[in-house]
């Protein structure tokens, strides 16, 4: 890629502008505060990742043990977590439905 295509992708071009306020007015861009904040961002990430790998991980061990897929789990989990459990399970009941009484080819 190219550098002005690199720039027309990230739109660094000069004059171009960061985040805008409630009015459309673009914020001042303070790259010091980056700067300062850098390493704690970088400790966040950091430990998201690995709670990320610790949640794949015992999610493939709990479906392991239920002899379910782990893709299951996982979708019931996120569903338990979020504020979307009756809509996830509705949809699941109709899916549900739907094999059951068409089946498959």
């Amino acid at each position: 890629m190219s550098t002005a295509q690199a720039e027309k992708a990230l739109d660094l071009r000069p004059g171009s502008s960061g985040r805008k306020d409630g009015e459309g007015t673009p914020a001042v861009i303070k790259l010091e505060t980056l700067t300062i904040k850098t390493d704690h961002l970088v400790k966040l990430c950091t430990k998201a990742d690995e709670a990320a790998t610790d949640y794949k991980e015992a999610c493939n061990k709990v479906a392991e043990e239920a002899g379910l897929n782990a893709a299951t789990v996982n979708k019931y989990i996120k569903a338990r977590v979020g504020d979307k459990f009756d809509e996830t399970n509705q949809k699941i009941q109709q899916l549900a439905l739907v094999f059951e009484e068409c089946g498959g080819g």
